[in-house]
């Protein structure tokens, strides 16, 4: 911080140079002080205040190992098919967390009927175009029917979260 003191000029006033320097250190020293006070008042609420702000949207604390190592040992797997353990999901991360990821998984299992449907129309070029047409509309009801099941089973698990 640059402190002006051209008002206490040493050559136009009647301050000598040792009052200039100590009224500079006075200032100096009132100003940290104060600067020092003021942070630690808005420590206090300082995390309140930005999420009410919208400057930080979410918290969370740092991990628990025990809870993380449980999570870790269900979940974690080098290749399965087998469902996520969303419930223990939510508990550790969130609800928010646990939809992303059980939307991951419904999705994952949706696309096999599509994926294996349209391995034939990817692997042979047809002449006949209408059969382009009849798997465009599937894809259409298809798309229609994954997105109203997948509403049905976020508002389940919403439901059961509570």
């Amino acid at each position: 911080m640059k402190v002006t003191l051209s008002a206490l000029d040493t050559s136009e006033s009647s301050f000598t140079p040792l009052v200039v320097i100590e009224f500079a250190q006075d200032v100096k020293e009132e100003t940290k002080e104060w600067l020092k006070n003021r942070i630690i008042a808005k420590k206090k609420d300082g995390v309140r205040r930005l999420l009410t702000s919208g400057i930080v949207i979410q918290v969370f604390p740092l991990h628990d190992s025990e809870a993380l190592k449980k999570l870790e040992d269900t979940w974690y797997t080098r290749f399965a098919l087998k469902y996520q353990p969303i419930d223990s999901i939510r508990g550790y991360f969130g609800e928010t967390i646990a939809l992303y990821f059980g939307f991951l998984e419904y999705f994952t299992f949706a696309l096999i009927p599509m994926a294996v449907i349209g391995l034939p129309y990817y692997l042979f070029v047809w002449e006949d175009y209408d059969k382009y047409v009849i798997f465009a509309s599937f894809n259409l009801i298809w798309s229609t029917v994954i997105l109203e099941v997948w509403k049905r089973g976020c508002a389940n698990m919403t439901y059961r979260w509570g």
